[in-house]
């Protein structure tokens, strides 16, 4: 009986486990570029892959990408729509790091803003991995509801409406609410 459930409950949480990885990371990731744009913008054009225009917008806007991401996946909010953007974002970090290992560019890598060093085959793998958390956060809501850390937290809330008691509860298979009325005295 247990075995047939564990999945019910690890899944979930190692879904939670990787969006809160993930947010960790875009949050530092997006804070680092923001400090410093100007650095992003050369670690970026380094790259040699964009036009001169649109390294400095794409300097401007993705660290604030990171960061709207991020908070989708702390707060259980749009976290389908951000977790298909970091996948896309993730697949797109891993082809311009392989582009330029394969040229044999020796450039930093600008992940982390300032505190990033150059590019390497471990970045790559990192990028994957990433890529990998976040397909995995999307196979998994598609076939469930999406935890929040709240409901994991407290999977039981209790609503008192006047002399009406509701319990909700959230699971894999949805939420459920039960509803308690009062006994009415006959007379």
């Amino acid at each position: 009986m247990i075995m047939r459930n564990f999945h019910r409950i690890i899944v979930p949480l190692c879904s939670l486990a990787c969006r809160l990885i993930l947010a960790i990371i875009f949050y530092y990731a997006g804070i680092e570029k923001i400090a410093d744009p100007g650095e992003f913008a050369v670690a970026i054009y380094n790259y040699q892959l964009l036009p001169d225009l649109a390294v400095n917008v794409l300097a401007v806007i993705l660290p604030w990408l990171e960061i709207i991401i991020a908070t989708c996946f702390v707060a259980g909010f749009y976290v389908r729509g951000a977790a298909l953007i970091s996948s896309a974002l993730f697949l797109t970090f891993a082809t311009a790091l392989t582009i330029n290992l394969v040229r044999g560019l020796d450039i930093s890598c600008g992940c982390f803003g300032a505190a990033s060093g150059n590019i390497n085959w471990f970045y790559l793998g990192r990028d994957l991995s990433l890529l990998f958390m976040s397909i995995f956060v999307i196979s998994w809501l598609a076939r469930s509801v999406c935890f929040t850390i709240y409901q994991v937290i407290y999977p039981y809330r209790m609503l008192t409406l006047s002399n009406v008691n509701i319990l909700i509860t959230s699971g894999t298979e949805g939420s459920k609410m039960y509803c308690a009325l009062p006994a009415l005295s006959g007379g």
